[in-house]
């Protein structure tokens, strides 16, 4: 389809797309497991509703405005080097280097959660279990970006329908939503952050920070800028709904999920065994969703010259998610989330001024173009005398 200007008609299709493209991103094994949820939410008991909804805001923010940059810079913005356009030379080149080593890291979260599923629910022993997931993550990512996108937002759409399922059933039949804030206590259940309204900052900020070359590639395929913003923002008002809905559902159910590996795994068995396993399955699909944008926007930055490269970088990226992924999937995220979710706060302040720049960049040359439209005159004017004498 041919591109258009910016206020052209938009695919309601390619809106649902890149929004369940963003969607399929996040909802990974941190997650759909809820522990991430729990952890950077749930241990502050209701005032983490808030927090969600702080969180909400954010995306509202952020994501639209990083699609929309993917579109306008889609031909002016190099393929490597994309952190010095956001956060200048200095900062910008420290986040190029540091990125693609912390998304290797979140790969390997990915398979370690995986593999835990795998071993708990389907008897596949740990080592098997990581290798099997590192390979198909490997292959995904050979197959092309293009797919990519698709496969991610296929996911992201499925996982969303059974969450829902999930969600609906923990917060129905949950009893503990009344006292969560005195169980939480009880329970001392681990937090990511010093207080709520912290929080939502350190936890979207290692998600999106750590994202921008995938947000880009979205904004770049779209038709018109709208479009692209458009899917952000679809993609960012589910992402924030589900956030609300699902630490409400975990908090409503504290007393059974606090202290469990993967928490929504808990509802989901306890709604029915069988639907425990199906879901068991969708959380898999959940981490291979993330786990897989991880290792191309990691090898990506790696600078090669054929294919037998490219393959090698994979093949290491690979060796390297199932050793990692031996570990502890939870003790995982405790350790690696909140760090680089702090150092995320310095991207998110680069965005905000390189906004406000762009802004007043804009402003000013539409007032510098203002008073050109009148200096027409006086060479018409000019023109005309000319042709009566």
């Amino acid at each position: 389809m041919e591109r258009i200007n910016d206020k052209g008609k938009v695919s309601v299709w390619n809106i649902l797309k890149f929004g369940g493209a963003f969607v399929g991103l996040m909802i990974g094994a941190g997650y759909a497991s809820g522990q991430e949820t729990l952890q950077f939410y749930g241990g502050y008991g209701l005032w983490g509703i808030l927090g969600m909804l702080i969180q909400l805001g954010l995306y509202i923010w952020l994501i639209p405005t990083l699609l929309g940059f993917g579109y306008d810079t889609k031909t002016g913005m190099p393929e490597r080097g994309k952190y010095r356009w956001y956060c200048g030379k200095y900062i910008g080149t420290f986040f190029d280097i540091f990125v693609p080593i912390y998304l290797i890291g979140v790969m390997s979260i990915m398979i370690a959660g995986g593999s835990t599923i795998l071993l708990d629910y389907f008897g596949v022993p740990r080592m098997i279990g990581a290798a099997l997931i590192s390979i198909v993550v490997m292959f995904t990512y050979l197959a092309g970006s293009n797919k990519l996108i698709s496969i991610v937002g296929s996911c992201g759409i499925f996982i969303i329908i059974f969450l829902f399922i999930v969600i609906a059933y923990g917060i129905i039949s949950g009893p503990d939503l009344a006292d969560a804030n005195e169980l939480v206590a009880e329970y001392d259940v681990a937090v990511g952050a010093p207080t709520w309204w912290i929080a939502p900052f350190i936890s979207i900020s290692y998600c999106v920070s750590t994202s921008v070359p995938f947000f880009i590639s979205i904004g770049a395929d779209a038709q018109s800028r709208r479009e692209a913003t458009h899917g952000g923002l679809c993609g960012a008002i589910m992402m924030g709904g589900i956030g609300v809905l699902f630490l409400t559902a975990l908090l409503a159910n504290i007393d059974a999920v606090h202290d469990a590996e993967i928490p929504t795994l808990v509802l989901a068995s306890s709604l029915h065994p069988i639907f425990g396993k199906l879901y068991a399955v969708l959380i898999l699909l959940g981490m291979y969703s993330t786990a897989t944008p991880m290792m191309q926007m990691s090898c990506d930055a790696v600078p090669v010259k054929n294919k037998s490269q490219k393959l090698v970088v994979a093949i290491i990226a690979a060796i390297i998610g199932t050793i990692v992924g031996q570990s502890t999937f939870s003790e995982l995220i405790n350790a690696l989330y909140p760090v680089t979710g702090w150092i995320g706060l310095i991207f998110l302040i680069c965005l905000l001024v390189k906004q406000i720049m762009l802004h007043r960049e804009k402003k000013a040359a539409l007032a510098g173009a203002a008073p050109a439209a009148p200096a027409a005159e006086p060479a018409k004017a000019e023109a005309a005398a000319e042709e009566e004498k």
